[in-house]
C-alpha cells in the first residue's frame, strides 16, 4: 500500500481548526411589500423569503410607512392601487427618507402610468401583474 495512503489520517486537521475558517453567514436582506391584496401579499412574502429575504408585509401605505420607518430594510415594493394612498404617493414618502433604497412598484394598468410620474415618485422597477418571476427574481439577485 502506498505510504501517502497509510498515513494520510495524520494529514487532517482537528475540527476545531477547521472551524475557524468558517465564515459567519452574511446578514439577512431585508423586504416591505404593501399591497391590499391579501393572496399578492402572502404570495410575495412566500416568494421573498424563497429568495433569502426577510419579509414584512402591509395592507397599505399608512402601515407600510410606519413600518418603513420603525425598521430597517433592503427593498420595497408597493402596489400601484391601493385604497388610501397609491404605490406612488408610497414610493414618493420612501425616497424623502432613503435616496437610495430599491423600490419596484407592482401594477396590473402599467400601460395607463406616465413615465416622468413614476420616474418622479422614486421608483426603480414596475413589474406587471401577472408575475414574471424571473425578472423579478434577477431584479432581487442585482440588488446591492
Amino acid at each position: 500500500m502506498n505510504a501517502f495512503v497509510e498515513d494520510s489520517s495524520a494529514m487532517l486537521e482537528p475540527a476545531h481548526q477547521i472551524s475557524a475558517f468558517h465564515q459567519a453567514p452574511a446578514p439577512q436582506r431585508r423586504a416591505l411589500v404593501a399591497d391590499d391584496d391579501p393572496s399578492i401579499r402572502t404570495f410575495l412574502h412566500d416568494f421573498l423569503e424563497h429568495c433569502g429575504f426577510e419579509v414584512r408585509t402591509a395592507p397599505d401605505g399608512a402601515t407600510a410607512l410606519a413600518l418603513f420607518h420603525a425598521e430597517q430594510f433592503d427593498v420595497v415594493l408597493v402596489d400601484f392601487q391601493m385604497p388610501g394612498m397609491t404605490g406612488l404617493e408610497i414610493a414618493t414618502e420612501i425616497r424623502r427618507a432613503n435616496a437610495n433604497i430599491p423600490i419596484g412598484l407592482i401594477t396590473g394598468v402599467a400601460n395607463t402610468l406616465d413615465p416622468q410620474t413614476v420616474s418622479r415618485s422614486g421608483i426603480t422597477r414596475i413589474f406587471h401583474k401577472p408575475f414574471n418571476l424571473e425578472e423579478l427574481a434577477a431584479w432581487l439577485g442585482a440588488l446591492p
